[in-house]
């Protein structure tokens, strides 16, 4: 990938989702990211038509941080419904550099989040091929977040997932 890896993680929703549920994943995934003496963290960026929407964290008139997407989000249409992680990848390399979005690492829910609340995790190869593993909301900005800043690395989880799903029968990494 010829643009780094930092910025705001991408979310996206290619199904139908009740708004509880991705309230839910969002605030799952800042939790799991939560060090008790800071701010909650808010990773994930709601994905809408316009990746600009996504700005670099900066102080806010009032004084606060900017974050992505902080719940509990009030309405939200996703244009990216029936769309695959491939096509998803190539809108999120597309656009503009002012949007602080990382090009290789973002999320996606699916029907099966709708139905058990995991999201699909996808890495985007050196090729522009996307490769992804099933997990659970909780700690999935932390993984994303450690490999932007070189701690652990995508071919760790997915052996980690492959070994869990092996030994366990479960294709959800928790």
């Amino acid at each position: 990938m010829d643009k780094p890896s930092e910025g705001w993680f991408a979310l996206f929703c290619v199904a139908q989702i009740p708004l509880k549920k991705i309230n839910d994943v969002l605030i799952q995934a800042s939790d799991g990211a939560a060090i008790s003496f800071l701010p909650k963290p808010w990773w994930f960026w709601l994905a809408t038509e316009n990746f600009e929407e996504a700005q670099r964290p900066t102080k806010l008139p009032d004084g606060s941080d900017r974050h992505a997407t902080e719940a509990p989000v009030e309405e939200y249409r996703s244009p990216y419904l029936g769309l695959d992680p491939g096509t998803l990848a190539k809108k999120l390399g597309d656009a503009s550099d002012d949007a602080w979005l990382d090009r290789i690492y973002f999320a996606v829910m699916d029907d099966r989040t709708g139905d058990d609340g995991s999201l699909l995790l996808c890495h985007v190869e050196d090729d522009g091929s996307v490769d992804s593993v099933r997990a659970r909301p909780k700690h999935s900005s932390t993984y994303f977040r450690g490999f932007q800043v070189g701690n652990g690395s995508w071919g760790e989880l997915k052996h980690s997932w492959e070994s869990r799903k092996e030994q366990n029968g479960t294709d959800v990494i928790e």
